[in-house]
């Protein structure tokens, strides 16, 4: 008598589908969750057990809790031993922990060790890391270093640390370097990370390459952040490249950037042009942003265009806006001290 084999629809067979469905979700969770980590606490306790630690461990999470803890304790007699781990251990994570922790024990006998990591290491995270502690120091070896770097390093992550540590070093002729590097780099993060670094230094050189940034680049990333850059950066060029760009940039969101750049900068002479974009800018995000900058202002011909707008405009949004603004003004206005009194210099 020939058997037949059951079938999905009897109870032996959902029974069978039930045990593979329920076997193959433990093997899918078996694959996903991490291995099981050694027993062995990771945290050595003191300087000279995590220094032993750091050298000898067996597995690459020993080592890098050791040269953490070394690290947060600023254990000076530790550089020797992290500067090693930082060239010669196998494990990235090692590499990149002892660099960190070189950066908070602030030694400048760990120089050599970062700046040939920053060159050299194979991997592009530890030369990132490295390359963003040489910010801390100074000198002209670490300016032609990070220039180098900067101008040379195969990864834009790596490139971006070097300009983000020549903001950061204490040594001039940074500002020449980022000057060059806006102009030649390809990579758009990297462009921006050079207009944050450029805006923390002073200098007509400076305020020259944030105007030729948001009047010239091709990125609109980066036009948007050299209007924010220019925040702090006075003078009448700059409020007049300012309106120029407010009405001639294709660019949306830089628009919206540049004015509301203009309102914190609080510069009258940009009410007439601040006044036409509220009336024509093709993005109700700009003409918003415009009616807060005249808010901003304040002075007697922003309250006029303000006072139309929030009985007169077509836009509920823009009227208010512009009702706000005026309440913000008004509020301003009722805080600011009375003027010193007037006294008879003659009496």
């Amino acid at each position: 008598m020939r058997r037949t084999i059951p079938t999905s629809g009897t109870p032996f067979g959902k029974s069978l589908k039930s045990l593979l469905f329920i076997g193959l979700s433990v093997l899918i969770l078996a694959w996903l969750l991490p291995s099981p980590t050694p027993a062995r606490a990771e945290t050595c306790g003191t300087v000279p057990a995590c220094i032993q630690q750091l050298r000898y461990a067996e597995t690459r999470n020993l080592r890098e809790s050791a040269a953490r803890y070394l690290g947060e304790r600023g254990a000076g007699e530790a550089v020797p031993y992290l500067a090693e781990a930082l060239s010669k251990d196998v494990s990235e994570f090692v590499r990149i922990q002892s660099a960190k922790s070189l950066i908070l024990i602030g030694s400048s006998d760990a120089l050599k060790a970062l700046t040939e990591a920053a060159q050299n290491d194979a991997s592009y995270l530890v030369r990132a890391t490295a390359t963003r502690a040489l910010g801390e120091f100074t000198g002209d070896e670490i300016l032609l270093a990070l220039k180098a770097i900067a101008e040379k390093d195969e990864f834009w992550q790596v490139r971006s640390a070097a300009v983000e540590a020549l903001g950061a070093n204490k040594t001039g002729g940074g500002v020449d370097v980022l000057t060059a590097l806006i102009r030649r780099e390809a990579r758009s993060e990297v462009r921006i990370q050079v207009l944050h670094s450029l805006a923390r230094m002073p200098g007509d050189t400076v305020a020259e390459a944030l105007l030729t940034a948001l009047k010239g680049d091709k990125d609109p990333l980066v036009r948007a952040e050299a209007a924010k850059s220019l925040r702090k950066t006075k003078g009448k060029e700059v409020t007049a490249t300012l309106v120029g760009q407010l009405s001639a940039e294709p660019d949306r969101d830089v628009r919206l950037a540049i004015a509301t750049l203009i309102g914190n900068r609080m510069e009258e002479e940009a009410v007439p042009a601040l006044v036409i974009s509220v009336r024509d800018d093709p993005a109700l995000e700009v003409r918003l942003a415009a009616t807060r900058s005249l808010g901003e202002i304040g002075n007697d011909p922003a309250k006029d265009a303000l006072s139309y707008y929030s009985s007169e405009s077509q836009f509920a949004e823009i009227r208010n806006t512009a009702i706000l603004a005026l309440d913000q003004l008004q509020a301003r206005e009722a805080n600011k001290p009375p003027p010193p009194p007037v006294t008879d210099s003659g009496k």
